[in-house]
């Protein structure tokens, strides 16, 4: 099923093109193909739904319960288009669950990448759900899951403020970035956005030196792009805004004008 996330990766990259607040008008477009991912889609193999019934997850393209980039999206898309509201409360709740809170935990705040009992939180999968964790934060109209939604973009921030594995370039200080912008901007956490704003100027430095560092492949620069065009969103002033629309505009000429 990796046929699925191209074209998809495709149409975000494309939402984007002209300028970052752009994306907004491709946004319902882009929640209805997230929403029927669950709803519709079956893996292929041996027909298993991707929405799980028993776990309230969704799996990925390999048929693997994932946390971390499948189930928080597909709650928000639910939301957002209004299908299944029921459906989306029980995938948050499910999400929520897995979320460490034991208080002398040194992986105190974070998520694991997949929802097997034995999966270890981690920086890297908090930082996939991120967004999609505040989004929800932001547009929840329920006070008592908006509450608790807080809560746990609090303790998720505390999370990667706190963790030693912390990337260093390509599309993962991208997604950093977005991630701490994102959710400093729901608990107004002004060291938080101004840590997501040091992690754009890095990349934008070594943009404009030596070009971009990783994989070029679909997955890859739309990770790129997704993460800046979160820190872009939620950049706390203009200066921090202009450095991610300007290493936006590098990725997009890059992007489109590559073989």
């Amino acid at each position: 099923m990796g046929w699925l996330r191209r074209p998809v990766a495709v149409l975000a990259a494309a939402a984007l093109v002209a300028v970052p607040g752009a994306a907004a008008e491709y946004g319902m477009h882009l929640a209805t193909l997230a929403a029927s991912y669950g709803d519709e889609l079956c893996d292929r193999r041996d027909e298993v739904p991707y929405y799980d019934e028993a776990s309230h997850l969704v799996r990925d393209q390999n048929g693997r319960l994932n946390v971390a980039e499948s189930s928080l999206n597909y709650a928000a898309a639910l939301l957002a288009t209004g299908e299944h509201p029921e459906r989306a409360g029980r995938v948050l709740e499910a999400v929520l669950a897995r979320q460490d809170t034991v208080a002398d935990s040194p992986t105190r705040g974070l998520f694991p990448w997949m929802g097997d009992e034995s999966a270890t939180p981690d920086a890297t999968g908090t930082t996939y759900l991120a967004p999609a964790l505040a989004y929800l934060a932001r547009t929840v109209e329920d006070p008592i899951v908006q509450a608790r939604l807080r809560q746990s973009v609090r303790l998720a921030l505390d999370g990667l403020l706190r963790a030693p594995d912390r990337p260093t370039q390509g599309q993962g200080l991208a997604m950093w970035a977005g991630a701490l912008c994102s959710l400093g901007a729901v608990v107004e956490d002004a060291a938080a956005q101004a840590a997501g704003a040091r992690a754009v100027s890095t990349l934008l430095s070594r943009l404009r030196a030596a070009g971009p560092d990783g994989v070029h492949s679909p997955t890859f620069d739309a990770l790129r792009i997704g993460g800046l065009r979160w820190a872009w969103q939620y950049a706390a002033d203009e200066e921090a805004r202009g450095a991610a629309e300007s290493a936006l505009r590098i990725y997009y000429c890059l992007l489109y004008t590559s073989p």
